[in-house]
């Protein structure tokens, strides 16, 4: 399956669920969308038991989640299960329901499965429903266990909802964590 690039559009699930999503690639961008522009918006959609795995040996580090790697625009009402397997030499961004954001996410929920495993001296930062976010965040959890597998030196910050919260991001409101960390370096 090759990952949708969403430039400008409005997609709405109707509450549809798409079943048994199977990704395995290696490139630097592993899941449904490849990037959510910053002018697009996608809600109303569950994605269940869905297979992402991610085998990039590429220089750059990889970016992974179940609906997007990379979201810049507006997801509402999105629910995402199954796992999110992140393996490379290089680190990365790896989430259960975005890899790397810097919208806005609402509404949102991940029980997925987060698993990393990287061999390089790198870094890497894995959350149960967000990576890396510099956006903004609200009524949204994660209750999907964390397991960082990789081997030393690299280091893995893991967040039970968000590996890394930018500071310079608009606070969270009313998001939780349930599942459990594996993880050298929790952060939240």
């Amino acid at each position: 399956f090759q990952p949708i690039g969403f430039d400008g559009s409005y997609f709405d699930g109707q509450n549809y669920t798409i079943l048994g999503l199977n990704i395995n690639r290696t490139d630097t961008e592993i899941a449904l969308f490849s990037n959510i522009s910053s002018n697009s918006i996608v809600r109303n959609v569950a994605i269940d038991i869905a297979s992402i795995t991610n085998n990039s040996s590429y220089i750059l580090p990889g970016i992974t989640g179940i609906l997007a790697s990379t979201n810049e625009g507006i997801v509402s009402n999105v629910a995402v299960s199954g796992s999110v397997s992140h393996n490379a030499s290089k680190g990365g961004y790896s989430g259960g329901l975005v890899g790397f954001n810097t919208g806005t996410i609402t509404k949102s929920s991940s029980s997925a499965l987060v698993y990393v495993q990287f061999s390089d001296n790198s870094e890497s930062i894995i959350g149960g429903l967000i990576g890396y976010s510099n956006g903004i965040v609200n009524n949204s959890y994660s209750s999907g266990n964390l397991t960082d597998s990789s081997t030393p030196p690299v280091q893995t910050t893991c967040g039970g909802l968000i590996g890394v919260l930018d500071y310079n991001s608009l606070p969270t409101s009313a998001t939780y964590a349930t599942g459990n960390i594996e993880c050298d370096f929790p952060s939240t």
